[in-house]
Parts: structure tokens; C-alpha cells; sequence
């Protein structure tokens, strides 16, 4: 009798410990669920004021696989046909399917006859971003110029394909 007490004892504090190991087994887990990353960040977008444009930058955040989402900061840089871009975003995702939104404060200095915008002139405003899937979709802004004689308002919008 005390036999059967004593191993009815052990297997009940081995089992959740050996459960417990189970579920920390770096092979059983996602890889990236939780951890800090720094990824490169490319994109190509067509539209107002810049024509047409290549982005390149940086993506720093972290993957919440239990919200299923990440959340980053990215930095970057965006020359175009007509006009250039500097951005700094708060960037979050969702799903495995490239969906997700971005805020970010953008800088844009025009050239080359933008459109929608006067030439050699430096802008600073707020952009909204959406990716409904496979990080592709609109992104649309509102900048104020803020070189020049006049002060004016001013928006941009495109759509592309990455950041």
C-alpha cells in the first residue's frame, strides 16, 4: 500500500515537469515566436508625387505568435522619379498572410516635376499604410511644405508592393 502511495507521488510531481520540458523543447516551438528581430526592408510603389519609387531600409521589432501579430519600428529611405522620402514607422502585422498597417512621420524633398506637388520643395507630414494581404496596398499622407515662400497643404497617396 505505501508502495503504490509512494509511486502515485512520484508520477504526479514527474509528469508535469516532464510535460513542462516538453513544451520548452526549442525544436517543438516557432523559432521566431517572441524573439527580437532586425530584418532588411524593400519596396516599390507608384504614385503621388514621386511617379515611381524603390524603398530600402530597416525593420526592427518583435514577433507575439500568442496575439498573432508582430509589432516593429522601421527606418528608410525612398528615392523616386520625382521626389525622395525619409520615413520613421510604427509597423504592425498579423496572420501569416503579409496583412497588417503602418503610421509614419515622413520627410519628402521634390524634384524633377512631381505630381500634385512644386518642384525643389521640402515637405513634412504624417502617412497612413495598409497591407490587406501579401504586403501590398495604399499608402496615403498629408504634408506641409515647409520650404518656400508659402506654407500649403499637401497629399500624397500610391500603392505598391513591400514597404
Amino acid at each position: 500500500m505505501l508502495r503504490r502511495l509512494l509511486i502515485g507521488i512520484a508520477a504526479s510531481v514527474a509528469l508535469p515537469v516532464i510535460a513542462g520540458a516538453q513544451n520548452r523543447c526549442p525544436s517543438c516551438m516557432d523559432s521566431v515566436s517572441g524573439e527580437w528581430h532586425m530584418l532588411p526592408a524593400l519596396g516599390l510603389r507608384a504614385g503621388i508625387p514621386q511617379k515611381l519609387s524603390a524603398a530600402a531600409g530597416i525593420v526592427a521589432g518583435r514577433n507575439y505568435r500568442e496575439r498573432g501579430h508582430t509589432e516593429d519600428m522601421a527606418l528608410y529611405v525612398e528615392p523616386g522619379l520625382s521626389a525622395g522620402r525619409a520615413s520613421i514607422a510604427y509597423v504592425s502585422g498579423f496572420g501569416n498572410m503579409g496583412s497588417g498597417f503602418g503610421v509614419a512621420a515622413t520627410g519628402i524633398r521634390t524634384w524633377k516635376d512631381p505630381v500634385n506637388m512644386p518642384t525643389n520643395t521640402t515637405l513634412a507630414g504624417l502617412e497612413l499604410w495598409a497591407w490587406p494581404m501579401f504586403f501590398s496596398g495604399p499608402r496615403v499622407g498629408v504634408f506641409r511644405r515647409i520650404t518656400g515662400p508659402t506654407h500649403g497643404w499637401y497629399f500624397a497617396a500610391d500603392f505598391g508592393f513591400g514597404l
